[in-house]
């Protein structure tokens, strides 16, 4: 079996490169982002159901991915592509803005995406994991312990799925108030 510890470390070892490499690529790149910025700033002040439909999404698709191993290599490419994007917009914020930008993003950060990363994060690591068993017991054909392995992978996912989608609403019912306030203090 993968352990956990393992798992966590591949991933935490994707993300740490992920958001490196977005990171460096808003450095390295040379054109004007003002648009980006003001573009970013404006949609997450009118967050609409989008949010809870990315989020949600999201783990749908872990899901079903994770029941074939092949599949699994996409979520990897997704999550990657995910922290990729935290990264470079991180580094768009502290390159206008500053020390300004860098506290404005990352409170951002943990306020918008902490939690839906963290649950993303985790459900891959068990979705790893539920893959890996169902390839063995494709191979050896035994069958044993699937369904409940099954059962038990289902489960996760529906508690994690309504935990986006609470999280999820309550950001986007907030998001007004939130970003206005944030966009205030930080005067961008």
């Amino acid at each position: 079996m993968i352990k956990k510890r393992y798992l966590i470390r591949i991933i935490l070892l994707i993300s740490l490169i992920a958001f490196i490499n977005g990171f460096t690529s808003n450095i390295i790149l040379e054109y004007d982002h003002t648009f980006y910025i003001n573009d970013f700033i404006f949609k997450s002040s009118h967050i609409n159901q989008s949010l809870t439909l990315h989020n949600s999404l999201f783990i749908i698709l872990v899901f079903i991915l994770s029941l074939s191993v092949f599949g699994l290599l996409i979520v990897y490419i997704i999550y990657y592509l995910e922290i990729f994007s935290i990264g470079y917009t991180f580094a768009l914020f502290i390159k206008y803005y500053k020390v300004k930008g860098f506290l404005f993003y990352l409170l951002f950060f943990l306020i918008f995406k902490f939690v839906f990363v963290f649950l993303f994060t985790y459900f891959i690591v068990m979705s790893s994991k539920f893959s890996k068993y169902f390839l063995q017991a494709l191979v050896s054909k035994n069958d044993r312990g699937l369904i409940k392995r099954f059962q038990n992978h289902f489960i996760r996912f529906i508690l994690i799925l309504m935990t986006v989608l609470i999280y999820s609403s309550l950001v986007q019912h907030f998001s007004v108030k939130i970003v206005s306030f944030l966009v205030a203090l930080f005067k961008l």
